[in-house]
């Protein structure tokens, strides 16, 4: 989901300054409200939905069985929410894909690999619309989160969402490219074109390996296949040994990623994600839900 940064690159930065140092001064800012710390991140909206639906973040929050209830109903009416942006603007088909490769540049990264970039993108009408139906929507969404949630859980979540994000956690996102946080942190932490192409090619790399091993080594979807061969119990354990060889490539991948950043950098990451959780464990807790798929596929509705 591509949504359109409302606040300015230093306009940000300049927020981000001032809650740290008024953090110095005041200590712990357990009363920040979640929708303070959206103010400075308009995206992220995506990724607390998707961690709050985690045992391990739920566990990691200390959220009550009537919280979660009250989440389960708030992700009901927040699919409804999006269905109707997507009723209420149709893709214009006369929009095409706008995204193209910029064949007349080539990125040369430190391991000696090339990537071609893509070229600029200028927003249709259709997708500022769109960005700003959901930007609208992830308000209210967290708003509605903030009655939910005590502050000093707010907090925790919001540090776990910036850790959730590919380039300050490797395999935190193992499925498609560097989300919009993603890319506005870049703006907050001030990382440089140069940073960019080679923390992209980190996560890439990852991405790609990380699906090889999911796979076991199969092309497409033979791995899966391979799995939903097996007796359940014995596939379902195979997709955990799987999650958990992926740790030495996360490792790998995160010891690239800090030493792509300055210590400006790593210090501000590290001030704003808090206690790291283990991402690695969050996706073998995951693991029976993947599984889910191969053994006891979604009925198709009645029509």
């Amino acid at each position: 989901m591509r949504r359109n940064l409302s606040v300015g690159l230093l306009a940000v930065a300049a927020i981000a300054a001032a809650m740290n140092a008024r953090a110095k001064e005041n200590g712990p800012t357990e009363t920040k409200s979640l929708c303070e710390h959206a103010y400075v991140f308009q995206n992220g909206v995506a990724s607390m939905l998707g961690l709050l639906q985690t045992k391990l973040v739920q566990k990691e929050l200390g959220l009550t069985d009537a919280q979660n209830t009250k989440i389960s109903l708030l992700l009901r009416e927040v699919g409804k929410a999006y269905e109707k942006i997507d009723r209420d603007n149709p893709w214009p088909k006369e929009d095409g894909y706008p995204l193209e490769l910029d064949n007349s540049k080539v990125i040369h990264h430190k391991d000696g690999s090339t990537t071609t970039p893509w070229k600029p993108h200028k927003p249709s009408a259709w997708e500022l619309r769109v960005g700003e139906a959901r930007k609208k929507a992830n308000r209210d969404i967290q708003m509605r989160l903030e009655t939910i949630l005590r502050p000093s859980q707010r907090n925790r979540l919001w540090e776990i969402v910036i850790q959730s994000e590919s380039f300050v956690q490797a395999g935190s996102e193992l499925m498609g490219g560097l989300s919009d946080l993603d890319q506005e942190l870049f703006g907050v932490l001030d990382v440089s074109e140069d940073q960019r192409n080679e923390l992209t090619w980190i996560h890439e790399k990852l991405t790609n390996a990380a699906g090889d091993v999911l796979r076991g080594g199969r092309a497409g979807r033979g791995g899966i296949e391979e799995l939903a061969k097996m007796p359940e119990a014995q596939g379902r354990e195979e997709l955990r040994r799987r999650a958990r060889s992926l740790r030495p490539l996360i490792d790998k991948a995160n010891q690239e990623i800090v030493a792509e950043l300055t210590p400006k950098q790593r210090d501000s990451i590290a001030k704003m994600k808090g206690k790291e959780v283990d991402f690695v464990k969050l996706l073998e807790n995951e693991i029976d839900e993947m599984a889910d798929g191969i053994w006891k596929p979604t009925p198709p509705k009645k029509r």
